[in-house]
């Protein structure tokens, strides 16, 4: 990353934090001393999970460029096995796009964004460069898993669970009279309510993630039986040895840090998994 880059970057990070972060506060602020407390968090919590999924739709084709070039991918031998094999697997995408990730980062990447319409393959330059086509099919067949195990959709139905969680503990900081007062306020304040929140969210948190990234290793394991299964299981096989080469994975992480900090199951663990599959 160049120094330019860097500091632009950093600029419209700030930029976008304080206008979304300071937004959101304002809106439950305004909530907070115009509704009643039950008023509040159905109002809090509906707003929230509308802005989680109007983010989700616009990722691509908002929010990613603000920070990076998206270019259409070229006609050629990898456009043409992409689109094969989507169409084998009933799951045609509307646009594939290649992403200049190489300005900020050696990682390699691929994803998919939105639903319906708004439906796009965003492919990294860094990965195009690094892998065969095979191999980038491969992993673009794992992400077409989570899509057709409905793991976007049970994502997003845990965000909104997640999110209910958070704002009973906004609700309960914010409104209960007893619990500011010992703390000097005379009665319960917001602006207290939720730096008290932040506080309270650090073991809560860590149980969250504990749940969270034990079904997220679950739905890795699943994504990768689909693409093993559905497309050629020695390239994926081959794709995540390159991803972990790349990515600098730890490759003997403990088995209790996996479990309180991985989303993705080691490397290794997946390749057995994939290997155990019978043809």
């Amino acid at each position: 990353m160049t120094k330019k880059t860097f500091v632009i970057d950093k600029i419209k990070s700030l930029i976008l934090t304080v206008g979304l972060m300071g937004g959101i506060i304002y809106f439950l602020t305004f909530l907070y001393y115009k509704t009643n407390p039950l008023t509040f968090y159905l109002y809090a919590l509906g707003g929230a999970s509308l802005f989680i999924l109007i983010t989700y739709l616009l990722y691509a084709k908002v929010f990613v460029r603000i920070f990076n070039k998206l270019i259409p991918l070229e006609d050629g031998e990898l456009k043409e096995k992409i689109v094969e094999f989507t169409k084998t697997v009933g799951y045609e995408v509307n646009k594939i796009s290649v992403m200049d990730a190489s300005k900020r980062t050696t990682k390699l990447n691929a994803s998919f964004s939105g639903f319906g319409q708004f439906k796009q393959v965003i492919l990294f330059d860094n990965l195009i460069n690094k892998m065969n086509s095979d191999q980038i099919v491969s992993v673009l067949a794992h992400e077409i898993g989570h899509a057709k195990k409905k793991h976007i959709v049970k994502n997003l139905f845990m965000t909104i669970i997640k999110l209910a969680i958070y704002f009973s503990i906004i609700l309960f900081t914010s409104t209960y009279d007893e619990l500011s007062m010992l703390f000097g306020f005379e009665s319960a304040n917001i602006a207290f309510g939720i730096i008290l929140f932040l506080f309270i969210m650090d073991p809560v948190s860590m149980i969250e993630n504990l749940i969270a990234n034990s079904i997220s290793r679950r739905f890795e394991y699943q994504a990768d039986y689909y693409a093993a299964t559905k497309y050629k299981k020695e390239n994926i096989v081959e794709a995540l040895k390159i991803l972990c080469r790349e990515n600098f994975a730890n490759l003997t992480p403990h088995p209790l840090y996996v479990k309180f900090y991985y989303s993705h199951p080691p490397v290794a663990y997946r390749i057995k998994a994939i290997n155990n599959i019978k043809s």
